[in-house]
């Protein structure tokens, strides 16, 4: 094989095997059909739709989960990890987990003023309203 063929086998297995993508600038931003399940009274079971939007600075925003309230990343840049939390209107935190590509699948637990809650949800083409 030619020298120049193994460099860059080499260099492009070292970018996988790091886990470094070659990612757009801005924002990324996803809709998910997101059901709430309080662990209070796990028959009350919620439906709701959350705007989610990251920047390339594993910072975003989040609608409706927690009245709207700033999303920060942590724990990786792959955006696999989120805590939210609000406290100016009410109390809201919550800790999200996305899976799937392309973070097709989130689930999560939330505690606020309501209570707690697990949730589960999934993208969708666009939210409501």
């Amino acid at each position: 094989m030619k020298p120049i063929i193994k460099l860059g086998v080499l260099f492009a297995t070292l970018l996988l095997l790091t886990g470094v993508a070659f990612a757009t600038n801005g924002e990324h931003c996803s809709c998910y059909a997101i059901t709430l399940t309080y662990l209070e009274n796990p028959e009350n079971n919620e439906l709701i739709p959350v705007y989610i939007c990251f920047d390339s600075d594993n910072v975003g925003t989040i609608s409706d989960l927690c009245h709207g309230s700033d999303l920060y990343m942590f724990f990786d840049s792959m955006n696999e990890q989120a805590l939210t939390y609000l406290s100016n209107a009410g109390f809201c935190a919550a800790y999200l987990k996305f899976h799937g590509d392309d973070q097709y699948v989130v689930t999560g637990i939330i505690v606020n003023d309501l209570g707690r809650a697990t949730f589960r949800g999934h993208k969708v083409e666009s939210c409501p309203g």
